[in-house]
């Protein structure tokens, strides 16, 4: 019970008993007059005051003086609003870029010799290393160098090229008019219009004369009989099959060896005393040697010029084309 009320209580019942006995520590409480009767009624009067304004004021109400609980020693408080604890799920991202393009294969090797104005397909194998699968929206782009006739643009596939996989693109070529080495670069361009291959896939070749050789002494032999061989090289794109040749003494202004013709198998694969094997004739991009013999004894110190004509067919026919060698001093 509250302390108060026990104390209101006390005071009733002492009250009580004073009034209904007569202890003498009860008669000298109430002065020296001895009037205890209005001594305890006044004071019965006090303690039913009281207990009626308690009850005016309802029940007593419990001291809080004691602090508020405290949560035990090292546990952090929580203050925040409840939240979910479940953790999100990442699907994990592959390290390969969505677009990439390696090169496997293709079919006219850098520098392939054509013929001013000759038609070729150009064909490369190109393989999806990447991530995203290749739609019919990729293109094959025109980027840099020489067209050759080329399109600006090509659809890579109708259909798709999934990750791995690999798919041929095929062009259309012409071979430009004036011989010397060409280049075009392409490259490829996504849906979205970004190029992804940086330096892209080419064709490179080199266009020269349909009938096109160069000629130069290799070695003056002093082997019996004299021999004079000569190194030439097909620079054109048709492959040779005869040569005639003529040699003068420069310094004597004489011929030594009139016009003659190699007719059957004029070519030789080395030099030396004794001629090598036989060739039949020296296809583009090709060289050999050749071995002039049976001419008489040359004048020490004089110059000597071979005069060459070479031609596409067997015994001079075809299409022919003379050059002078450059004179040599043996």
């Amino acid at each position: 019970m509250n302390k108060k009320i026990l104390t209101l209580v006390l005071l009733v019942l002492i009250a009580t008993l004073l009034y209904g006995c007569n202890f003498p520590w009860a008669s000298y409480a109430t002065g020296p007059s001895g009037n205890g009767g209005a001594a305890q009624t006044a004071a019965a009067q006090t303690v039913s005051a009281q207990l009626t304004l308690n009850a005016q004021q309802g029940p007593p109400q419990p001291l809080t003086t004691d602090p508020p609980p405290q949560p035990p020693p090292n546990q952090p408080t929580n203050t925040s609003q409840p939240t979910n604890t479940q953790q999100p799920t990442y699907t994990a991202t592959s390290s390969i870029p969505c677009d990439k393009a390696g090169f496997v294969s293709e079919n006219v090797p850098d520098g392939t010799q054509f013929a001013p104005g000759a038609t070729f397909k150009k064909k490369w194998v190109i393989k999806n290393n990447g991530s995203c699968t290749w739609t019919s929206g990729y293109q094959w782009v025109f980027s840099s160098g020489d067209a050759m006739g080329g399109p600006a643009t090509k659809q890579i596939t109708s259909g798709t090229v999934a990750p791995g996989q690999s798919v041929e693109i095929e062009i259309d070529q012409t071979a430009p008019a004036s011989p010397g080495t060409y280049r075009g670069t392409y490259k490829i361009r996504n849906s979205g219009g970004q190029i992804f291959t940086v330096n892209g896939f080419w064709v490179e070749i080199k266009v020269a004369a349909a009938l096109s050789y160069d000629m130069t002494f290799k070695s003056f032999l002093n082997c019996p009989p004299q021999m004079i061989t000569v190194k030439m090289a097909n620079t054109g794109s048709k492959k040779l099959e005869s040569l005639q040749f003529k040699i003068v003494d420069v310094t004597a202004s004489t011929t030594i060896v009139p016009w003659s013709s190699f007719i059957n198998q004029p070519w030789r694969d080395q030099h030396d005393c004794t001629p090598g094997t036989a060739i039949d004739d020296v296809e583009p991009g090709d060289y050999y040697y050749v071995t002039f013999l049976g001419f008489g004894p040359l004048t020490s110190g004089n110059k000597i010029r071979v005069q060459t004509k070479v031609c596409t067919e067997e015994n001079g026919a075809g299409d022919c084309l003379t050059k002078d060698v450059a004179e040599y001093a043996p």
